[in-house]
């Protein structure tokens, strides 16, 4: 399995996933069934869910994907307090990194390595959060809780969302939400009269293929993205998208100023 997680051209992944392609064939039952948890966490007051899997041999992996986990696990009380950083981690990486983030007191659900025929079936371990009775965020596993440029936006407005009684959550990654609704890395929920947001989440992942870069989007588009709509959900706006929306009613109101001038000084 690559590093980077993928296989093939990334414009054919986007293309799939803007079409919102999945393929129902039923997936291997066992990909979804956690081994073990390690340095599990009771009494927890949400969950912050990431995904880690392939070799976990370059450096790359080590600066991309392990450190920003690290970083991690050092800001979340800030940020959330009460939260937890959990990592859906596959048994094949090396003791190496599990020890660090259990040094770094992360909860680790230990998973079985997906089989070649379904390479990115890790991307979607961190949706199984979803079935549990604890308020939860899915982030990517090369994210920054604490960065807030233009790439990903804080957490900041997670308290408002809670309070707001909307279920479910949704970071938006612009421009990335033109083509497909949720941004695998941006969503999250919460119980809703006593069930878990998704309560069902195992069987609707089972139920799908998951062997090409792209299709955590393409599931969440086709299984999840009608639960929200149905459900209610509170928008984050990316920094991003917040500059874009800015610029254009400039722009806006400098094309309307200009006409009306025009047209004052018509004789």
């Amino acid at each position: 399995m690559r590093e980077d997680y993928f296989q093939g051209s990334r414009i054919s992944a986007t293309w799939c996933r803007a079409t919102r392609q999945i393929d129902r064939k039923k997936t291997f039952t066992d990909n979804f069934t956690p081994i073990k948890i390690l340095n599990k966490k009771p009494g927890k007051k949400g969950v912050v869910s990431f995904s880690l899997f392939g070799e976990g041999k370059s450096e790359r992996f080590w600066k991309k994907l392990v450190e920003p986990m690290i970083d991690n696990s050092r800001e979340i009380n800030e940020i959330l307090p009460g939260w937890i950083i959990r990592v859906y981690i596959s048994s094949s990486l090396p003791d190496k990194v599990f020890n660090v983030l259990l040094s770094s007191d992360c909860e680790l659900v230990v998973m079985k390595p997906a089989p070649n025929q379904e390479p990115f079936t890790g991307l979607l371990w961190r949706f199984l959060v979803a079935d549990e009775d604890v308020p939860f965020l899915v982030c990517d596993a090369d994210m920054r809780l604490s960065d807030d440029s233009i790439k990903l936006n804080n957490l900041k407005d997670v308290p408002e969302w809670l309070s707001s009684g909307k279920p479910f959550f949704r970071r938006k990654g612009f421009p990335s939400n033109i083509l497909w609704p949720i941004c695998a890395g941006g969503w999250g929920g919460r119980p809703k009269n006593g069930e878990p947001a998704i309560p069902n989440i195992r069987n609707l992942l089972e139920r799908n293929r998951h062997d090409w870069f792209g299709c955590d989007e393409a599931f969440l588009t086709q299984e999840v993205w009608p639960v929200f709509k149905k459900e209610g959900y509170y928008t984050s706006y990316s920094l991003a998208e917040k500059i874009f929306w800015v610029i254009l009613l400039i722009l806006i109101v400098l094309v309307i100023a200009r006409r009306l001038q025009l047209n004052l000084e018509k004789p």
